[in-house]
């Protein structure tokens, strides 16, 4: 159950198919995150996620008529002759007409500079001093939703739904363990021999996927 304080300001939703994209940027060192989108199905009531440069590859996919998964792109399994993959699948049933999607984490020690203009569209997230991470949540209404309240934090967006519902996109600053660290490293050091030997890595951003609890949770990395 989602009970937690609801931001007082949110700006109007997006109609379906209208990306939101956003980044996290420092305004004190200009480094940031990769730049994210999130947007909602014109003909069918799915709701999509994914890092820009990598979009083409791997997403996540909301189907509301089925489930939720992290996985390659259609595109991307055809164009290297193989079965499309799924990194993890699940489904969050609504309580009171509310459930939480694919999670992303973007560490503030994972930050880079970066010379490349971002557009007027795109949400900037500040990140928090006195945190370590900041947690992006897709908090889904159902039509006819108890309105309960949710989330601290910064209000990034709302999405209109085909089926009536909408999905907010909250931003919470949160801090990461030590542990939690160490395995993030480790997987940016597997990340980073795989590009050095691959010239066609997209990006020197990177994507791993871990799990608060029971959600499954995409990590926004620099293999810099």
């Amino acid at each position: 159950m989602i009970t937690e304080q609801m931001p007082a300001t949110w700006p109007p939703p997006l109609g379906l198919g209208q990306p939101l994209r956003f980044v996290v940027v420092d305004p004190a060192t200009n480094r940031r995150s990769a730049t994210w989108r999130v947007w909602t199905g014109k003909k069918v009531d799915d709701v999509y996620l994914c890092e820009s440069v990598t979009g083409g590859d791997w997403k996540v996919s909301h189907h509301n008529e089925w489930k939720w998964r992290i996985a390659m792109t259609k595109e991307r399994a055809e164009s290297d002759g193989v079965d499309r993959v799924a990194a993890v699948e699940w489904r969050d049933e609504p309580d009171r007409g509310w459930s939480e999607g694919a999670g992303l984490l973007i560490p503030c020690a994972y930050l880079r500079r970066s010379e490349k203009p971002l557009k007027s569209s795109v949400v900037q997230i500040p990140p928090s001093p006195a945190h370590s991470c900041v947690r992006i949540r897709l908090l889904f209404e159902e039509p006819g939703a108890v309105g309960v309240c949710f989330g601290r934090g910064f209000p990034v967006g709302v999405l209109n739904r085909l089926g009536g519902g909408r999905v907010y996109v909250l931003a919470d600053p949160i801090s990461l363990s030590a542990r939690t660290y160490a395995e993030l490293s480790a997987a940016c050091d597997v990340a980073r021999a795989e590009r050095s030997t691959d010239q066609t890595y997209p990006t020197n951003r990177f994507v791993w996927v871990v799990r608060l609890g029971d959600q499954p949770v995409q990590v926004d990395l620099s293999v810099d």
